[in-house]
């Protein structure tokens, strides 16, 4: 497994314990705290549906300036007699 899912992991769920243990030692409900965590896991993965559009505009519009599609870098080996290389 690679060293940044590691520490991913890990990260999620030390902050899971975390929640948990300052959900008991205030006396939360486990409901209210259940409701707590799925409100944050929405927030992220919200800002990561969010970041996702803006780099595909960001593509898009790219392309739009460029005439080209981003991917368009490759060249293709196909005419390269035609091209003199």
């Amino acid at each position: 497994m690679p060293r940044l899912a590691v520490t991913v992991l890990l990260g999620a769920a030390a902050a899971g314990l975390a929640i948990w243990w300052l959900g008991r030692a205030y006396d939360v409900d486990a409901s209210r705290l259940l409701g707590f965590v799925l409100a944050s896991v929405l927030f992220v993965v919200g800002f990561i549906a969010l970041a996702a559009l803006a780099a595909l505009a960001l593509g898009w519009l790219r392309g739009r300036r460029y005439g080209r599609p981003p991917s368009a870098g490759v060249k293709s080996v196909k005419n390269r007699s035609k091209r003199g290389l």
